[in-house]
C-alpha cells in the first residue's frame, strides 16, 4: 500500500485489527494522554495521483482490506 488519500489514525489501526481478530481493543489496550506528545504529527494523508501517473498503481485495497490480510497471514504462519 502506497496511498489511499485518506487518513487513518493509530486509534483505527488498533480498533481495526482486533475487531478483525473478534476481541475489543478497549479491554486489551490502555491509553494515557500524558504520554502523548505534542510535536506529533496527529494527521497525515498520502496522495496517490504520483503513483497512478508514475507507476501505474491505482489503489485496490483500503486499511481494513490491508489489516485483515495482515492478521490472516500471520494466523496461517503461526498456526498452519
Amino acid at each position: 500500500m502506497i496511498a489511499t488519500g485518506k487518513s487513518n489514525s493509530l486509534r483505527d489501526f488498533v480498533r481495526l485489527t482486533f475487531e478483525v481478530l473478534g476481541l475489543d481493543w478497549q479491554k486489551y489496550v490502555q491509553t494515557e494522554s500524558g504520554l502523548l506528545r505534542p510535536n506529533d504529527i496527529s494527521k497525515t494523508i498520502g496522495d496517490p495521483d504520483r503513483a497512478k501517473a508514475e507507476l501505474g498503481c491505482q489503489v485496490c485495497w483500503d486499511l481494513p482490506m490491508v489489516i485483515e490480510a495482515m492478521v490472516r497471514q500471520n494466523l496461517t504462519k503461526t498456526n498452519p
